[in-house]
């Protein structure tokens, strides 16, 4: 969960300004949130999305996930 929280202060610091609207267009920053919201990186993010979401979200994001590298 961390991670997410964190992912905006990163993108401010990659592209040096808060300001990101006239670096990014609503696309970007739309696939961007899809993109955070979706990836699963580990065991323990997985088992807080079982618990928020339930077994069939959770293990459609897992497959999501899993099919989007292969």
């Amino acid at each position: 969960m961390l991670r997410k929280e964190l992912s905006l202060l990163m993108i401010y610091q990659a592209l040096g300004t808060q300001d990101i609207a006239p670096l990014l267009d609503r696309v970007q920053i739309f696939t961007f949130l899809v993109f955070l919201h979706l990836y699963i990186p580990c065991v323990s993010t997985f088992a807080s999305c079982l618990k928020m979401l339930g077994r069939r979200e959770a293990l459609a994001s897992v497959a999501l996930s899993i099919g989007r590298r292969y």
